[in-house]
This record gives structure tokens, C-alpha cells and sequence, in this order.
């Protein structure tokens, strides 16, 4: 009888494990990458300018507003041009920085560390984005900012 008891045991576990696996296996299966629907993005690049002249250096963020949309995209802007993969299809807020430093070094109150002063060159009536609804067949969308 003890013989039985632990070949049930055995057994149950053995069955118990097989389904902890398969159940593990179908949820990161779930949450990977492949195999299911989605979000559609596109390639988005073009200029982005200040006052008329190229931004030297900064980014640009594509944050979606929808539900369903795909995750952020950020490009690096460099000579006033910008290239960006991945851009969520669907209305996004732009969220374009350049910071510059100033030359002026700080000290941290308290403390000895130093670092060097950056400050935006970003207008500030652009900081809190820019709304754009990007379409599949959108390519190039130039950003001319006025600091007036």
C-alpha cells in the first residue's frame, strides 16, 4: 500500500510540474513580442527648426495618446535633422529638447559635488508638447518652432 501512496505522490507531482510549465510557457508567451497583433508604427523624420535655423543637438519623444497605441518612440536630432522608427500610428504629443550648457559651473548646497549648468533652448510654450496625428502614409513632418 505505501508502494501506491508514493507512486500517486510521484504521479501528482509530476502532473502538478507539467502544468506549472505549460501554464509559465503560455503566459510569457503571452507577453513576448511575437505571435500576436500589433500596435502599428511607422518611420518618421524631417527637420526641426528654431526661428528658422536647424537645431543643433536635442531629441524629439513621440508620446501616443491612445489606448491601443504602440509604445514611445525618441530620435536623436542632430544638424536639425531627425529620423525616428517605431513611431505609434494614432495621435502622439511631441515632446522636443535641446539643452545647451551655459558654461557656468554649480555647487550642490551641502556638498562639495560640482556639475555644469544646462539650460533649454526649447520656447517654453513648447515644452508641454506638440500634438500630431501620425498616419501610416506620413514620412517626413518638419517641426519649425518661433521663440516669439
Amino acid at each position: 500500500m505505501s508502494w501506491m501512496v508514493r507512486q500517486t505522490r510521484r504521479w501528482t507531482c509530476l502532473v502538478g510540474w507539467w502544468l506549472v510549465g505549460g501554464l509559465m510557457t503560455a503566459i510569457l508567451a503571452g507577453c513576448g513580442g511575437s505571435g500576436g497583433p500589433t500596435a502599428p508604427t511607422t518611420r518618421l523624420e524631417g527637420m526641426v527648426r528654431l526661428d528658422g535655423q536647424p537645431v543643433a543637438e536635442g531629441f524629439v519623444s513621440f508620446i501616443p495618446q491612445g489606448k491601443k497605441q504602440a509604445p514611445p518612440a525618441k530620435a536623436d536630432i542632430r544638424q536639425g535633422r531627425y529620423a525616428a522608427d517605431n513611431v505609434p500610428v494614432g495621435p502622439v504629443l511631441v515632446m522636443i529638447r535641446s539643452p545647451k550648457k551655459t558654461g557656468k559651473v554649480e555647487t550642490i548646497p551641502d556638498s562639495k559635488s560640482q556639475y555644469e549648468e544646462v539650460a533649454e533652448t526649447i520656447p517654453p510654450k513648447y515644452l508641454a508638447g506638440i500634438p500630431l496625428d501620425v498616419t501610416e502614409n506620413l514620412k517626413t513632418h518638419d517641426f519649425d518652432l518661433s521663440s516669439k
